[in-house]
């Protein structure tokens, strides 16, 4: 009697044989696979992204700030402040903190740039008795 393992060996192709059946791959053929599969990836991403980034379109606003908080909203990805008053104003969080280099003087500029469009809120400020206004470009 004959072993059944010997027995299907002989019936069934060698893996040698098996593998010269298999059509060869070039080296072009599967550059144009990792290409398309990385197109396909940066697909993805630029929709998923797109809603983040900003969209272009530049927004002024002018505020009159005094020694009370001026509560400001920006929905943007960067925020340019310009200082048209007379006084020196303060940038706040949201909680009241400085917001680092927060002191914007008499003609001077802050600019923010937060890399993702976002709502944010910020408080505009002036020390005691002072005023000044302020003029917000946001994109």
């Amino acid at each position: 009697m004959e072993n059944p393992i010997q027995a299907l060996n002989q019936k069934l192709p060698s893996a040698a044989s098996r593998l010269s059946q298999i059509p060869k791959v070039t080296p072009e053929m599967m550059m144009i696979v990792y290409l398309d599969e990385i197109a396909g990836r940066l697909a993805e991403l630029q929709d998923t992204w797109s809603e983040f980034l900003a969209e272009g379109d530049l927004q002024s606003r002018k505020y009159s700030v005094t020694d009370s908080p001026t509560r400001i909203f920006v929905n943007a990805s960067y925020l340019s402040l310009h200082n048209d008053g007379s006084d020196s104003i303060y940038l706040l969080t949201e909680k009241g903190q400085p917001l680092g280099e927060s002191e914007i003087k008499k003609n001077g500029s802050l600019n923010l740039d937060f890399k993702t469009k976002k709502v944010r809120m910020f408080h505009l400020v002036c020390a005691s008795g002072e005023t000044a206004t302020v003029r917000t470009f946001t994109w």
